[in-house]
């Protein structure tokens, strides 16, 4: 699996005003996966200890030591120093020790699927990314039927049926985003959310009917095609936001 987006070793400059999202291979070899655990704590390693599935404890190691990396080049520390605090909502986030005293502090999501990591992340403001990989959904317009909002299940429905399986992973992943840069569990959320189905949607999505406290009534969110076969969407509170894409080159790690 090789992602679309262009291979940077490092972060540019990221302003207020933008948002990155970073895509990651999990096809790597031993060398890279050992390199990649060194630099989880102590917790994260206990994590992937326990699961019990030796391709899901290499894909959660590969897709944190990635994490890692990108955050510790962000705020200017070593991978392995960075602490993680814990949202109300559940969210993890960095410790205030990392935040810088002239600039906002980095908010970041991870997701994975199939093969592939995406890091997003945003300097001040909530972010939220949710991928899939393109595969069989058993049942999936019973599913959109039942979590999407009405509005969405009859666009999905009235799509010619070659592609409505592509766009039930696009309207999935879009609202999974917009939850997770809320900070909000699934719950009974999904079908409160209306998102376009187009495919290269970027606009407001309307949070004015999300229960509990959410931090703004809109959300920013842009769709993006990360890779061959795998759908993504970006979610950003408060402000509409350019998204800048980049491939983080995970191969490299091997000759550390």
């Amino acid at each position: 699996m090789t992602p679309a987006w262009p291979t940077r070793p490092t972060p540019p400059d990221l302003p207020v005003t933008e948002a990155h999202v970073w895509a990651a291979s999990l096809e790597i070899g031993a060398n890279v996966l050992a390199e990649c655990e060194s630099l989880l704590s102590a917790e994260e390693r206990s994590r992937a200890l326990a699961l019990r599935n030796a391709d899901l404890r290499r894909k959660y190691v590969v897709s944190h030591g990635a994490l890692r990396i990108l955050l510790g080049q962000y705020v200017g520390d070593r991978p392995q120093n960075l602490m993680f605090a814990t949202a109300p909502g559940g969210k993890p986030q960095l410790c205030k020790r990392h935040d810088n005293p002239e600039n906002e502090s980095i908010r970041f999501n991870l997701a994975h699927s199939g093969e592939l990591a995406l890091v997003a992340v945003a300097r001040g403001l909530e972010v939220g990314i949710d991928c899939e990989r393109l595969r069989e959904v058993n049942e999936f317009e019973r599913l959109a039927e039942r979590y999407f909002h009405p509005a969405e299940t009859k666009e999905l429905l009235a799509a010619p049926p070659a592609v409505r399986l592509l766009n039930f992973l696009r309207c999935w992943t879009a609202k999974e985003a917009v939850l997770k840069a809320c900070g909000t569990g699934i719950g009974e959320a999904l079908p409160l959310l209306h998102i376009p189905l187009a495919e290269c949607f970027a606009g407001w999505v309307d949070l004015s009917d999300l229960p509990g406290p959410v931090s703004g009534s809109h959300c920013w969110v842009t769709r993006l095609s990360p890779a061959p076969d795998y759908v993504a969407a970006v979610a950003v509170l408060g402000v509409p936001m350019p998204v800048h894409c980049f491939t983080f080159p995970m191969m490299a790690l091997a000759g550390t």
